[in-house]
């Protein structure tokens, strides 16, 4: 297998992260910092305004809300089917404590009795570089302990779809969930020759990873199920069981890998170092720090100690049972500011998923203070 470690922009980073927020006349804003140091030495620096928004209740039922701002429904934790607004959530920051998801620009129109809720919501719509319209009509109803939702999702440049999820509160301690969303056709980009199984060496300015099955006329799944449950200590224990149908099979991963060897094999065929790193480059983009295959089971374990809070969790690939590790101590100090220490690592052996990808390990210190 060939070693994917600097091919891609996630390599191993240290990061520091400071967010600062809050609420004049009826708007809300937050501006986040960011300076990240890759292996390498690919510095970065970025100021964002991540949040400015104004919602108007135009009576007891009916609300307005209009500017850039994150907003979700999803019940699930490691992987959110329905989460179709900003970002993708990520693995190592599953409650966005870093704020690092870019908001989705938005108008929204809701309507709430307590036990029902309806959303019409136009946004922008974020897949990968890729921006474009979106329509999400969404139901919500609580039925005692459970709460159902729908939704439905119309982007500009593919077919419409639809999902629902539950969540429900068994006893005092267990919480079940799941959600679920289908779509003819898929935008998650795919390398050619996956599809095809005819590997070749692309030249400069061609694009063989993209969206090439977006008109397909199969459908894709994606499915998120599973539970936590809670201690009176206060430890938390999540179990989830993920599966994305547009994301790589195990033939699919077998596929990558030939693809691989094939590629870094060309310079002993005479094919020049620059087209051999490019084409390396293109492959490793399949690859996500987060997860590229179908399958996983994840569990995070969080208990409370004296006032700080710790954090251990796994995302297992259900092919090669490679393992994203991650480490999280959150220490608040005062009453209106945190401080957060992240570290992960990934762990399998050579040819497994995440014994490959480019992702080796991260730490990131992050504070955050609120006015």
């Amino acid at each position: 297998m060939v070693p994917l470690t600097g091919l891609a922009d996630d390599g191993s980073s240290v990061a520091a992260v400071a967010m600062c927020g809050g609420r004049a006349g009826g708007v809300t804003w937050e501006v986040t910092a960011r300076q990240t140091v890759r292996e390498g030495g690919d510095d970065r620096r970025s100021l964002r305004l991540t949040r400015l928004s104004r919602s108007i209740h135009l009576d007891d039922a009916w609300s307005l809300t209009v500017g850039k701002t994150p907003r979700g429904w999803d019940v699930g934790y490691a992987a959110q089917p329905l989460d179709f607004l900003g970002q993708s959530r990520r693995l190592g920051d599953l409650e966005d404590r870093y704020h690092e998801r870019e908001a989705s620009v938005l108008a929204a129109l809701d309507y709430s009795t307590g036990e029902a809720g309806y959303s019409l919501i136009v946004a922008d719509y974020r897949q990968d570089e890729d921006r474009q319209l979106q329509v999400i009509a969404l139901a919500e109803r609580q039925v005692e302990a459970t709460r159902l939702l729908g939704v439905v999702q119309k982007p500009e440049k593919q077919s419409l779809g639809v999902g629902g999820g539950f969540s429900t509160v068994v006893g005092v301690a267990l919480e079940l969930h799941g959600s679920a969303f289908f779509r003819q056709g898929s935008a998650h980009p795919v390398h050619r020759s996956l599809l095809d199984n005819q590997p070749a060496f692309f030249r400069a300015g061609d694009e063989p990873v993209g969206a090439w099955r977006r008109k397909s006329g199969r459908v894709y799944p994606r499915w998120v199920v599973g539970g936590q449950w809670t201690h009176e200590s206060g430890l938390n224990v999540v179990a989830e069981w993920i599966h994305d149908g547009a994301k790589l099979s195990g033939a699919e991963w077998s596929r990558l890998r030939s693809l691989m060897r094939f590629h870094a094999l060309g310079a002993g065929l005479g094919v020049p170092a620059a087209a051999v790193d490019g084409n390396l480059r293109h492959d490793a983009r399949v690859l996500s720090p987060d997860g590229a295959m179908r399958d996983y089971a994840f569990l995070r374990l969080s208990r409370p100690f004296n006032g700080w809070d710790g954090e251990v969790r796994g995302l297992v690939n259900m092919v090669d049972f490679s393992t994203a590790l991650g480490l999280r101590v959150t220490i608040p100090v005062g009453p209106a500011a945190r401080v957060w220490l992240d570290a992960s690592a990934n762990v399998g052996r050579t040819g497994s998923e995440f014994g490959e990808v480019p992702a080796v390990g991260a730490i990131t210190l992050a504070t955050s203070i609120t006015f």
